[in-house]
């Protein structure tokens, strides 16, 4: 399974949105 990968990739999307969101 890719939950490690999905995992990964939600938190990289998040982390993109808070970033935005600090801006």
């Amino acid at each position: 399974m890719d939950f490690a990968k999905s995992r990964s990739l939600k938190t990289f999307i998040l982390f993109g949105l808070v970033l935005e969101s600090g801006l």
